[in-house]
């Protein structure tokens, strides 16, 4: 179904969805673009730039008790069409870890976005249609695709109808036209560390093993648990957001440390997207939104890498 809406039906839009959920955009901030509360129609960007931290924390915040539910419902209104397929995976992935978070209660509403200079989304030809709703700016107003009963429900709500259009919704181009993974490939390749050992610890002399990387990403979810004790007697065991960079996350009795080098920390990172996830669930833990490109401070390049790795062979020693 795709619909039109002008300025009036935007606003009828949000005002419809603000009755049954939290609406979150992207919104800027003292020069930053996050992910916020929506508090005026205004803030609507469309297209919309890549906020700067993820998701991850509204729907999952720290310091939430484990058997805990969060009884609430959310709107993304404006996520890139990366963060939209991220989404869709952290919910896919996390569905026994989160038992309260289902799809039902997650509103999805998409947009064209901005890509900037370390978008790689082209990377791995994703579906971008996982939305309710995907909203595309024309210069007489928007254009609603939706995707989902929910999403038809509400255009239908506020009195929008269908349309026949010659317009196609607009896949996002990061303007690097690169080849489309293959993604078999990519992840028997990482797979075969051994072969490959060199490769990866000449990446690791460059890394800092800050976790920065996993930070921003969307879709790691590495944590940690705290117990929070009481006079009473009661406890709490409360999770953290944390990362499988740091120095003592896989440290176990008596100070042993299944990844003790900076080049078994790296690899875990990449042997979890690309290789555990896909055996296990045929996606890639990675949506090509760059964000660990922006917030590396030793300025390894993921789109780098990962052509490199499709290129490498056992006698190969490719410098990123």
């Amino acid at each position: 179904m795709i619909s039109f809406l002008n300025e009036t039906q935007l606003r009828h839009l949000l005002a419809r969805i603000g009755q049954e959920y939290e609406i979150y955009t992207t919104t800027q901030r003292n020069g930053h673009f996050v992910f916020d509360k929506l508090s005026d129609h205004k803030d609507i960007l469309i297209p919309t730039p890549k906020a700067d931290l993820t998701f991850k924390k509204i729907i999952w915040p720290d310091g939430l008790e484990f058997g805990e539910e969060e009884e609430k419902k959310i709107c993304f209104f404006g996520l890139t069409p990366c963060d939209a397929v991220a989404l869709h995976l952290f919910i896919k992935t996390n569905k026994h870890n989160l038992p309260w978070l289902k799809r039902e209660d997650l509103l999805i509403i998409s947009s064209e976005c901005k890509p900037d200079k370390d978008c790689f989304c082209s990377f791995f030809d994703n579906d971008f249609q996982v939305f309710d709703l995907h909203l595309q700016k024309e210069p007489e107003g928007f254009l609603a695709f939706s995707e989902s009963a929910i999403g038809k429900k509400i255009l239908g709500d506020i009195g929008a109808k269908s349309q026949k259009t010659s317009k196609k919704l607009r896949k996002p181009d990061d303007g690097k036209r690169l080849k489309p993974v293959a993604k078999k490939t990519l992840s028997e390749k990482i797979e075969r560390r051994q072969s490959f050992e060199n490769f990866w610890q000449g990446i690791a002399k460059n890394c800092f093993s800050c976790g920065a990387c996993s930070t921003v990403c969307p879709l790691c979810f590495c944590i940690g648990q705290e117990f929070e004790n009481a006079p009473s007697g009661e406890c709490k065991r409360c999770q953290r957001w944390d990362s499988c960079f740091a120095d003592n996350f896989s440290k176990i009795q008596h100070g042993f440390d299944l990844r003790p080098d900076t080049s078994d920390r790296l690899y875990n990172w990449y042997h979890h997207k690309f290789v555990r996830n896909f055996s296990d669930n045929k996606d890639f833990l990675c949506t090509g939104c760059g964000r660990c490109i922006n917030a590396c401070p030793a300025y390894l390049n993921q789109t780098r890498i990962l052509q490199s790795i499709l290129k490498i062979d056992e006698q190969d020693e490719i410098k990123i």
